[in-house]
């Protein structure tokens, strides 16, 4: 993981940082990148029918629901929904650091932040060998972006077998549990499709009338 991303994640923007913290983030990314093994699974589906507020996939029981996401894959021929985890483990270190020290665990956190998003690239570009020349990826859009509802996290966990693949569950509250996991859709548009030049890499339209807008890290 890159520690530019850490930083980020810590808040830090273009602030000098002390050599002492520098260096107690350099130990915990080596530690968790010795400690902790990213998992991912992804698998592709056909649109079947697009309208401005859903989109319905070949075998999948449900339609996307938004007019974000609708905006999103308004081009894509097909898709790809993708999940990657930390795993258990990552829940488990969090907790023991968590117990010792909480400067460290902060640390901690943003590290395994940055890690999963290092992996959800990873596997963005296993899928990204497998589409055509003439074809490109949209960006990552996950439920809670825009107004894609997080209780999908759970629908497709339950009908992709994530659960079973890599032991993502949801709690009540459609958090995912390990937290440190991504769920997100990806489309496969023609190259020369025009691009929504306005849309936040979020899927928002615009920052003011996002309820993050203050503590985003997009932002950061």
């Amino acid at each position: 993981m890159r520690i530019e991303e850490v930083m980020r994640y810590l808040g830090y923007q273009n602030n000098q940082v002390d050599q002492q913290t520098m260096q107690r983030v350099r130990e915990i990314i080596q530690s968790v990148e010795e400690t902790i093994v990213p998992r991912w699974d992804f698998q592709s589906f056909e649109v079947r029918k697009w309208s401005k507020d859903r989109v319905e996939l070949v075998d999948l029981p449900f339609p996307l629901e938004g007019e974000s996401i609708a905006e999103h894959l308004q081009s894509s021929l097909r898709i790809y929904l993708m999940a990657v985890t930390l795993g258990v483990e990552s829940e488990r270190m969090l907790l023991r650091t968590q117990a010792i020290s909480m400067t460290d665990s902060l640390i901690l956190d943003s590290c395994l932040s940055a890690y999963v998003e290092d992996a959800a690239d990873q596997c963005e570009s296993e899928i990204r060998k497998l589409i055509a020349e003439s074809e490109e990826l949209t960006f990552r859009f996950s439920p809670g972006y825009g107004d894609l509802p997080l209780t999908v996290h759970q629908e497709l966990i339950r009908n992709l077998k994530w659960d079973r693949i890599l032991g993502i569950t949801t709690t009540n509250s459609m958090m995912m549990v390990p937290s440190k996991s991504v769920i997100a859709v990806i489309g496969v548009e023609e190259m020369n499709e025009k691009k929504n030049k306005t849309m936040r890499p979020c899927g928002n339209q615009s920052c003011e009338a996002c309820e993050l807008q203050d503590s985003c890290n997009w932002k950061k």
